[in-house]
């Protein structure tokens, strides 16, 4: 029994790597973005103190110090969403909260194919109880799916939204891709199926992200038309 659990824990720890790799190209720009606008900022105050000019140096600090969080919160997220999930354990988790820190890796994703972001969470949800990061695991590879199904789309919207439902809480994240084939539906949560290159995908995102539902007395469901996009839905009981 131990030797399956460490078995799945590394399937778990494998599928994360892989979508910490499939995301490392937007957040390094996400982070070349802050790191360019501290290095303007600083060439503004030089070039002040070369023409003697007056410099308000409790707004300029403001500035900087608002882009080194930004940086700071990045990199934090990443080495957090990276420990492995034996590491972690469940407890009462705020959804919402969940949600913003997935973003926080996603959006440099999203902002690298050219797509918007429709957010729309529900106020005061209910406590769900769980492991943050396998959540959260979840939720970064449905919206790595929505983007790499948005790549060559014309119109590129990922949707956010959470909301109770009953003694639920629903998570639901659209997109308006390709949508999936139905022989693609038939194995979306089959191990190790994949439409995507081996450079791309592991074929085992869904898989574990439907392990992980499960495992937390959750449903996941789907909904997909060919040429109009895919949404997902995570429904997980709310914490007695």
């Amino acid at each position: 029994m131990d030797d399956l659990r460490g078995m799945q824990n590394q399937l778990i720890q494998s599928a994360k790597l892989a979508a910490v790799g499939e995301m490392t190209s937007g957040i390094a720009h996400e982070l070349k973005t802050p790191l360019a606008g501290i290095s303007t900022i600083l060439s503004g105050v030089e070039l002040a103190k070369q023409l003697h000019q007056e410099i308000d140096m409790d707004a300029t600090c403001s500035r900087v110090n608002l882009l080194v969080q930004r940086c700071s919160a990045i990199i934090d997220h990443m080495r957090n969403y990276s420990r492995r999930t034996e590491e972690t354990h469940s407890q009462t988790q705020i959804i919402n909260q969940l949600l913003k820190n997935t973003l926080l890796l996603v959006e440099p994703q999203l902002k690298r194919i050219g797509g918007k972001l429709e957010l729309n969470l529900g106020h005061d949800l209910p406590f769900v109880v769980g492991n943050d990061i396998q959540l959260e695991q979840v939720f970064i590879n449905l919206c790595n799916n929505a983007c790499d199904a948005m790549e060559q789309s014309e119109e590129r919207i990922l949707t956010i939204q959470s909301m109770a439902v009953g003694d639920e809480v629903l998570v639901r994240v659209s997109d308006t891709g390709t949508g999936m084939r139905p022989e693609v539906q038939e194995r979306i949560f089959e191990s190790f199926f994949t439409t995507k290159s081996s450079a791309k995908g592991t074929g085992l995102g869904m898989s574990i992200s439907q392990n992980i539902v499960e495992q937390h007395k959750g449903k996941i469901r789907f909904n997909s038309e060919l040429g109009r996009g895919t949404t997902f839905e995570i429904y997980l009981p709310v914490a007695s």
